[in-house]
This record gives structure tokens, sequence and C-alpha cells, in this order.
């Protein structure tokens, strides 16, 4: 049976758990690097919440099991980041459940248009994106990854 996940916003006391949760997620598929493409998370608050946008976290008996969040681009863009969800609990709508929170938060933030980019590696990811309406805009190389970028129009 599926349990019930509770979303809400990131604290300062989720980072070891958060750090742990992106580093499972992205290994198995072996896109997980070290570097400077990290440096957002050493300051979860300042570069998402204080930066006009939100970090979630979803959790089931206290465990963060999943993650993502919107940071802004401009007045009209923001990006979706960080979408994570514990290997051992894909294919449960963890996932979904996060995105479509993040798309509510950024039509409340008064965003008309969502970006993100994810390696061609992240299947379920591209999968999900696209279930949600995102389409392709363009495709390049980050990190040494081919990388694809989608975007989603947001109706108010």
């Amino acid at each position: 049976m599926k349990a019930e996940l509770k979303v809400r916003e990131y604290r300062d006391s989720d980072l070891n758990q958060v750090l742990f949760l992106h580093r499972k997620a992205m290994e198995p598929i072996g896109v997980y690097k070290e570097g400077p493409w990290n440096d957002d998370l050493k300051d979860i608050t300042g570069h998402y919440k204080n930066n006009h946008g939100i970090f979630l976290v979803g959790e089931i008996r206290n465990k963060i099991v999943a993650m993502g969040a919107i940071r802004k681009i401009d007045e009209n863009i923001a990006e979706v980041k960080r979408m994570r969800t514990d290997p051992q609990h894909q294919g449960l709508g963890y996932g979904k459940t996060i995105l479509s929170n993040l798309i509510r938060i950024a039509k409340e933030l008064n965003y008309s248009e969502l970006i993100l980019e994810t390696s061609d590696k992240q299947v379920k990811a591209i999968n999900l994106y696209k279930s949600f309406g995102f389409t392709e805009y363009k495709k390049e190389t980050i990190g040494g990854f081919n990388c694809t970028w989608y975007k989603l129009k947001i109706k108010k």
C-alpha cells in the first residue's frame, strides 16, 4: 500500500536528508557529480525561497523521499530544479505530487512559464515532465552529459 506523502517547505534541518536523497537518486543512473553545479544545495533558503521561489520536500514518516524546487529566472519565468524521488519510492506518484505543487506555487507567484533541463539518461523524469505538458526546446551538453531543456506555459 502506498504511504501518504506529506509535502512541506524545506527547513535548514533537512539539509543532510536532502543531500543524501540527491546523491541516492542520481548515482544509480550515472549522473551524480560533485562540483559547482551543486552550490545551490549549500544555501537552499537563499537560492530558492529568498529568490522568489520555493524548495519543497515530501516526507513519509519523517523521512524525505521526494523533493523539488523552483527559482526565479526573470519576472515571468521560473526554473524547476532538484526534482528527486528516492529510487525505492519511484512510480508511486510522489514526483507528480511535488511537480503539481511547484506548478501551483509558480502560478501563485505569477510566473507564466516554467523551464527545466534534465540529462537524457533521466528517462523517468523526462516522461514525468512530458506528462505535465512540458515540451522540448533546446539540447546542450552540460558537465559532459547530453541534456534537454523543456518549457511549460502556465495558464493563469
